[in-house]
């Protein structure tokens, strides 16, 4: 019995933290694309990006493993880009 609880105590942190992490890759994404949609000029965009991923706790090279590692399971992906583009709506939303 106590072996139960502590495997569905694993079971549970473990997706758990999954979510948290799967947030901090779509709040830190969006801010990206508000970025990238604010300002056209890479010159002005990338030094932000590159503060934006430093807030985040990302280095370029372990938000791209995040991005790819979601492109390889299709379902998960649409889970991701469908929450972003909630996401934005709702920030669009509010600046009406």
């Amino acid at each position: 019995m106590k072996y139960f609880f502590c495997l569905l105590f694993l079971i549970v942190s473990c997706t758990e933290s999954s979510n948290n992490l799967e947030e901090k890759f779509i709040s830190t994404y969006k801010e990206i694309l508000m970025v990238r949609q604010t300002y056209p000029d890479t010159t002005i965009a990338n030094p932000k990006v590159d503060s934006l991923l430093k807030a985040n706790n990302y280095t370029e090279e372990e938000f791209r493993s995040e991005m790819f590692s979601l492109m390889k399971d299709n379902k998960e992906l649409l889970k991701v880009l469908d929450s972003l583009r909630n996401e934005i709506n709702k920030d669009l939303r509010r600046e009406d």
